[in-house]
C-alpha cells in the first residue's frame, strides 16, 4: 500500500534525473595574428546569442545545452583579433556609420550535434557545430559566404554532462581556427 503510494512520486523522482541542462562556458581567447586592414561590423543577434540545443534521446535523457553566449564569445573574440577594428550590432537593422566600415559580417550557428554515449565501449563525448558567416559590403550586397565547421571531444571521466561541455568547448575552439584560416579567401577580402 505505501508502495503504491509512493510509486508515481519515484518515477517522477527518476525522470527528473534523465535531464541535462548545460551551460557550454566560453574560453576561446582573442587569437595573436596580424589583423587584417578591414574595419567591420559584426552582427551578433539574438538567434546567435540565443542559440540552445535540445534532444530526447530515448534510453538516455532530455538534453539541453545552451551553447549560445559561449559561440557569441568566440565569434567576439575571434574577430577582435582578426580585423584592425570591430563594432558588434544586434542587427543590419542598427544605426552604424557606413563611411567607418568597409564590411558587415554577420555569423549564424546554423548547426549543432552531439553524442554523449552512456554505455558501450565508446568513452568519448563528441561535439560539432556549424557557422555560416555570410559579408555584406555597406550597400548591403552580399560579397560571399563561408561554411566553418568546429569538432570536439572529451573522454568521460566523471560525468557526461561535464564531457559535452568539454567537447563543445573544444568544438568552438576548432571552429575559431577553421574561422582565422578560411573566412578571408571565403569572403573574397
Amino acid at each position: 500500500m505505501l508502495l503504491e503510494r509512493l510509486l508515481p512520486t519515484l518515477i517522477a523522482m527518476g525522470l527528473l534525473g534523465c535531464a541535462s541542462e548545460i551551460t557550454v562556458i566560453s574560453n576561446v581567447p582573442t587569437p595573436l595574428i596580424a589583423p587584417m586592414p578591414y574595419h567591420v561590423a559584426v552582427i551578433i543577434d539574438n538567434d546567435l546569442q540565443g542559440f540552445q540545443y535540445n534532444e530526447n534521446i530515448d534510453g538516455q535523457a532530455n538534453w539541453s545545452i545552451t551553447v549560445g553566449p559561449a559561440a557569441a564569445d568566440l565569434v567576439r573574440n575571434i574577430f577582435i583579433g582578426l580585423f584592425e577594428e570591430v563594432i558588434f550590432i544586434n542587427s543590419q537593422e542598427d544605426s552604424v556609420d557606413l563611411n567607418q566600415i568597409d564590411l558587415i559580417v554577420y555569423p549564424r550557428l546554423s548547426r549543432f550535434e552531439f553524442d554523449a554515449p552512456i554505455r558501450g565501449n565508446d568513452i568519448f563525448a563528441e561535439s560539432w557545430l556549424q557557422f555560416t558567416i555570410t559579408a555584406f559590403d555597406t550597400s548591403g550586397n552580399n560579397t560571399g559566404e563561408a561554411l566553418v565547421t568546429g569538432y570536439g571531444r572529451s573522454e568521460i571521466f566523471r560525468d557526461r554532462e561535464g564531457s559535452v561541455n568539454e567537447a563543445t568547448q573544444s568544438a568552438l575552439r576548432n571552429a575559431g581556427v577553421n574561422i582565422i584560416a578560411t573566412l578571408p579567401t571565403s569572403l573574397k577580402l
